[in-house]
C-alpha cells in the first residue's frame, strides 16, 4: 500500500504509529532560511529502526540541509531535532586525516563492538564471585555482545572492504595516498563496519562502480537501525528505500510515499493529477461564480431611469418581495462561496521543469554561429555513406584509447554505449562526433548530416551571458524557434541571470538546449543525466527513446541501461566488442566470425567473466570457454563427457554493459528450487523482473532473471526449462561462456543438483 503524510502532520515511516521501539529519528517543525531564501518550512518527520528513508527534491530543495539539520551539523531557524547518539553521517568530506591508514580507520569503527566485546569478557570473569548481580551482569553484555554481532566483526570488515573494492589496498596505506574515489568508499565501509543506530548519506553511489553500488545497498538493507540517504541513483533508491520523501513543492507540502522509488513515481503522477483537477475545477467555480454576480448586477441596472407601470407595481406587490429576498440570498451566497475560495483557493501547481523538445531531424541543422563561441554546435561532414546510414566507422584506432573494427550508425538509431570508467565511451562519441581523428581506419559520415555532442565538461565562452541570450543567439537564423523556457531545460527564474551565477548542471542543461533546437541529425549524449534531477532524468530518457534521429548514448546510469529499448554496444579495455541488438534495427557492428575460435581466441572478458574464470581455475574444475551462443546443447554437452544429461547443470557467464550475469540451465525434468537456492547463496529476497527483462537479457523465449544483490561472482540466476527436449543457449547477450557438469560445478556452489533443483511437479512439461 502506498502511503502518502502531509506536513504539517509528522511524516512518519509506516511502523512509527504505535511502534514498539519509536522513532530513532524525529524532527518537529523544522524551518530553515538563506538569507531571504527558505529552504525548509515547519517540516516534521519521524523515522524508525529498520526503515530506510529516501530524499528526493530538484536541485536546491534542501535535500542536503535536511540532512545535515538531522545530523546536528546544522541549526534549524525554528524547531527541534532528536536524533541518537549512536549517529553516522557522511556527506563529502570523510570524516578521517591524511595520515590515518585504512587498518585505523576501520579500527575506530570497530571500537564500540571492542568494548562490548571487552565487557563480556569481564562479566565473565566476575561471575567467578558467586551473586545474582553477576550473572545478571553477565546476561545483559551476553545479548549486547549478541546484538552486536562481536565474534563477527572483523569478518565483517573484511567482507566490506571487499564489497566496496578496498580488499586490495594495502591496511597501512595512509588515506591522503589514496584516491577521492578511494576515500569516500572508504568512509563508507567504516559506516557499515560501525553499524549505528541511525546513518545519514549524502549521495552515497558517487565514486561506486555497480558491484560496490549492489553490495552497498545489500548493507543498508541489513542494518537494523534508521537510514536517511539523499541520491540521484534511482536504481539504488529503489532496491533500498522503504519509503520515499519528496521535498518538491506539492499540495500539501512534502510527502512521504511507502514504497521503493517506482512506488513514488505512480504515487507522485496520481498527486500531480489530482493536484491540476482540483486547481482547474475552483478556477472554474469561481470563474462561473463571478460571471453569475456580474449578471445579477446588469439585470440590476437595466433601463434604470424608466418608470414603473401600474401593473408592475401591482405584481411587485405581490411577488416583488419575496423574489428580492431569494435574489438577495442567492447573491449573498454566490459572494460567501467566492470569498471562500479566493482566501483558501488552491495554488496554481508550479509549471514542472519538463524535457519537452521534439528530438526530430528535419535533414539539416541551424548553421554554427562561430561569433557566438557557444559549445554544443553541430558539426556537418560531407563525406558519403551508404543507403541509410549516418556515420560509418572501419578499422578506427586512436592508440591508447579506443579501437573499432567497424560500426554503421543508421539515421534511425538509439544506442546505448556502456562500460566501465575509462574503457573508451567519450572517445568513441568524440570520434563518431569528427572532432577527434583516428590514427588509422576510417569515419565516415553522410553528405549533410549534422553531428551534435554534448560532453560531460562543458565551458561557456562568455560567462556574463544570460542562458536566454545565448539561446536566442545560437537560434537567430532558425525560423519559429522554440523558446528556451518551453524546452523544460532551464528553469524560468534561470533564463535571465548570468551563466556565471549557475551551477555546472544549470549550465550543463543550458548546452543541452543549444543541441536540441539545431536538431542535429546524430545526437551524442556522454553522461546525460549527471547533475540531472531525478524527474528531469526521468524525462529526458523517455524523449531519448521517442527521438526519430539517431541518438547516442554513453552513461554508467544503471537506471538508464535497464530501461533501454534501442540497441546496445560495450567498450571493455579500449575496444568495441559488445554486438548490438539487431532486433531494434539502426545500428550493426561488424567482427571477425566466431566459428572455430578456441579458448585463447576470446576476446578480452569483463570483471566478472574473469572472476568466473578464476574461480573454476582455483577449484580445478575442467570445463570450456566458449563464445556466448556457441556452447550446445546439454544432450551434446553430455556425449562428449560421457555423462547421463540428467545429471548436467549448464552454466554461462554473461557480460552485458557493466552487469554480470550467471545463467543456469537444468534438465527438462528439474526446476530450480528458489528458497533453496536462497539458502545456498546467503540471500533473503529475490526480485523477478518480467518476461519481457528475462527475454531482453538472455535471449530465451521462456526463463526468469533472479537478481542476487551483493553476490559479487554471479549476481544474476536465469532458469530456462525446456521439459521433453535438450535445453541450449543462443539469443542475445555477449561474452564468454564456461560449460561444467554438475558433479563440476558442485565444487564451485557447494551444492549437487539435488541441492538447488526439485522434481518437475506432476502435469507441468
Amino acid at each position: 500500500m502506498v502511503i502518502c503524510v502531509p506536513v504539517p502532520d509528522v511524516v512518519r515511516t509506516p511502523s512509527s504509529v504505535d511502534g514498539p521501539r519509536g522513532p530513532v529519528l524525529r524532527a518537529v517543525g523544522v524551518s530553515r532560511l538563506f538569507g531571504e531564501h527558505r529552504v525548509l518550512t515547519d517540516l516534521s518527520l519521524a523515522v524508525d529502526p529498520g526503515h530506510r528513508l529516501g530524499v528526493v527534491g530538484e536541485n536546491g530543495a534542501g535535500k542536503s540541509t535536511l540532512l545535515r539539520l538531522l545530523a546536528g551539523a546544522d541549526r534549524p531557524d525554528s524547531g527541534s531535532v532528536q536524533r541518537p547518539a549512536d549517529l553516522a553521517y557522511l556527506h563529502q568530506e570523510p570524516p578521517f586525516g591524511p595520515d590515518a591508514t585504512l587498518a585505523e580507520v576501520v579500527e575506530e569503527a570497530l571500537a564500540a563492538v571492542r568494548a562490548i566485546g571487552a565487557s563480556l569478557e569481564e562479566a565473565a570473569t566476575a561471575l567467578a564471585d558467586p551473586g545474582e548481580d553477576a550473572a545478571a551482569r553477565y546476561d545483559r553484555a551476553l545479548a549486547e555482545a549478541q546484538a552486536a554481532e562481536v565474534w563477527d566483526a572483523d569478518a565483517r570488515a573484511q567482507r566490506v572492504l571487499a564489497g566496496l573494492g578496498l580488499a586490495d589496498v594495502a591496511p597501512d596505506r595512509p588515506t591522503g595516498r589514496m584516491s577521492g574515489g578511494q576515500r569516500s568508499r572508504l568512509a563508507l565501509a567504516a559506516v557499515l563496519v560501525r553499524r549505528p543506530g541511525a546513518v545519514l548519506l549524502d549521495e552515497p553511489t558517487n565514486h561506486l562502480d555497480d558491484d560496490a553500488a549492489e553490495f552497498l545497498a545489500a548493507a543498508l538493507v541489513d542494518l537494523p537501525g534508521a537510514v536517511v540517504l539523499a541520491s540521484h541513483d534511482r536504481v539504488f533508491l529503489d532496491e533500498v528505500c522503504t519509503e520515499v520523501l519528496d521535498l518538491d513543492p506539492g499540495l500539501d507540502g512534502p510527502r512521504v510515499t511507502g514504497g521503493r522509488y517506482r512506488d513514488y513515481r505512480e504515487a507522485k503522477r496520481v498527486a500531480r493529477e489530482q493536484w491540476e483537477q482540483r486547481w482547474l475545477a475552483e478556477r472554474e467555480e469561481m470563474a462561473g461564480l463571478r460571471a453569475a454576480l456580474a449578471a445579477d448586477g446588469a439585470a440590476r441596472t437595466v433601463a434604470p431611469g424608466r418608470a414603473m407601470t401600474d401593473r408592475n407595481k401591482m405584481a411587485y406587490g405581490m411577488h416583488g418581495n419575496r423574489v428580492g429576498q431569494q435574489l438577495s440570498r442567492r447573491v449573498r451566497n454566490a459572494r460567501r462561496r467566492l470569498d471562500d475560495l479566493e482566501r483558501e483557493q488552491v495554488p496554481r501547481p508550479p509549471r514542472p521543469l519538463r524535457f519537452t523538445a521534439a528530438l526530430t531531424s528535419d535533414g539539416g541543422a541551424a548553421p554554427r554561429d562561430e561569433a557566438a563561441g557557444t559549445p554544443g554546435s553541430t558539426r556537418s561532414a560531407g563525406q558519403h555513406a551508404t543507403g541509410g546510414t549516418a556515420v560509418t566507422v572501419r578499422d578506427a584506432v586512436v592508440p591508447g584509447r579506443l579501437r573499432v573494427d567497424a560500426l554503421d550508425l543508421h539515421r534511425d538509431a538509439a544506442l546505448l554505449v556502456t562500460g566501465p570508467n575509462g574503457s573508451g565511451k567519450s572517445t568513441l562519441l568524440h570520434l563518431l562526433a569528427g572532432d577527434l581523428a583516428p590514427a588509422s581506419g576510417s569515419v565516415g559520415r553522410a553528405r549533410g548530416v549534422s553531428v551534435a555532442l554534448l560532453e560531460q565538461d562543458v565551458g561557456l565562452a562568455d560567462d556574463a551571458r544570460t542562458p536566454r541570450g545565448v539561446y536566442d543567439l545560437v537560434t537567430a537564423g532558425s525560423p519559429r524557434p522554440v523558446p528556451l523556457a518551453e524546452l523544460g531545460l532551464v528553469a524560468p527564474r534561470d533564463l535571465d541571470r548570468p551563466l556565471r551565477e549557475l551551477s555546472v548542471g544549470q549550465r550543463r542543461r543550458v548546452v543541452l538546449a543549444l543541441l536540441v533546437v539545431q536538431k542535429p541529425d546524430v545526437l551524442l549524449l556522454d553522461e546525460p543525466t549527471n547533475h540531472l534531477s531525478l524527474t528531469l532524468a526521468d524525462e529526458l530518457a523517455e524523449a531519448l527513446r521517442t527521438a526519430p534521429g539517431a541518438v547516442v548514448v554513453a552513461s554508467h546510469d544503471r537506471w538508464l541501461r535497464r530501461t533501454w529499448h534501442g540497441a546496445e554496444v560495450a567498450v571493455v579495455d579500449g575496444r568495441l566488442v559488445g554486438a548490438a541488438r539487431r532486433s531494434t534495427g539502426g545500428v550493426s557492428v561488424v567482427r571477425p566470425t566466431v566459428g572455430g575460435m578456441s579458448s585463447t581466441d576470446v576476446p578480452p572478458a569483463g570483471e566478472g567473466e574473469q572472476r568466473a574464470a578464476r574461480a573454476l581455475a582455483e577449484s580445478g574444475i575442467p570445463h570450456t570457454l566458449t563464445r556466448h551462443g556457441r556452447v550446445g546443447s546439454l544432450a551434446e554437452a553430455a556425449a562428449a563427457r560421457g555423462v547421463d544429461p540428467s545429471g548436467i547443470v549448464k552454466t554461462l557467464v554473461v557480460r552485458r554493459g557493466d552487469d554480470d550475469y550467471l545463467f543456469v540451465l537444468v534438465p527438462g525434468d528439474r526446476t530450480i528450487s528458489w528458497p533453496k537456492l536462497r539458502s545456498l547463496l546467503g540471500v533473503s529476497r529475490m526480485s523477478m523482473p518480467d518476461a519481457a527483462t528475462a527475454k531482453d537479457v538472455t535471449g530465451y523465449k521462456r526463463g526468469t532473471i533472479t537478481p542476487f544483490g551483493s553476490l559479487r561472482a554471479w549476481p544474476v540466476v536465469a532458469d530456462e526449462r525446456v521439459p521433453g527436449r535438450p535445453a541450449s543457449i543462443g539469443g542475445g547477450g555477449h561474452g564468454v561462456g564456461a560449460t561444467v557438469d554438475g558433479d563440476d560445478l558442485a565444487r564451485v556452489l557447494d551444492a549437487t543438483v539435488a541441492d538447488v533443483t526439485d522434481p518437475l511437479p506432476e502435469g507441468e512439461g
